[in-house]
């Protein structure tokens, strides 16, 4: 993919960013032996957190890595990090609220271009596909401690 930023337009960028996640459709991964899709749940993680929007700046930051995505899974020949987590996610099924557990899988897969260390999280909710969640740069800044 052609780098989706042109100048600094972030509406442009962000609907470029929609497009790919959209097109991109399913890559195999070597090193997780098993296809990833792209989706709409990859996009909206590009902008938001689990408790609110990103900056903006953020986002932008996350759109040009996007363009790495594809190539990151492609050629990853092995993932460096895992995790399974525990999924609640509540819903009304005929006006009766319900609560669903599934376990999620994670998968981070990080290559180095052209000096930066980039990563992609890739998910799988219960036995359901592999997909795109997430794109970042790895930095050598430390979180701060709760």
């Amino acid at each position: 993919m052609e780098n989706i930023i042109n100048g600094r337009n972030y509406e442009s960028a962000k609907e470029k960013a929609r497009k790919y996640c959209g097109t991109a459709g399913n890559v195999w991964c070597k090193a997780l032996k098993d296809s990833v899709a792209f989706s709409d749940a990859g996009f909206r993680h590009l902008l938001r957190r689990p408790k609110g929007p990103r900056p903006k700046n953020e986002q932008m930051h996350r759109f040009i890595l996007l363009t790495h995505a594809a190539d990151i899974i492609k050629n990853a020949d092995r993932h460096i990090a895992y995790r399974v987590k525990k999924e609640t996610s509540k819903a009304k099924w005929r006006g009766a609220k319900t609560k669903n557990v599934s376990h999620a899988q994670f998968w981070e897969l990080t290559r180095e271009i052209e000096g930066r260390h980039i990563s992609v999280i890739v998910r799988q909710i219960g036995n359901g596909k592999k997909q795109f969640l997430s794109i970042f740069e790895k930095t050598n800044k430390k979180r701060p401690t709760k």
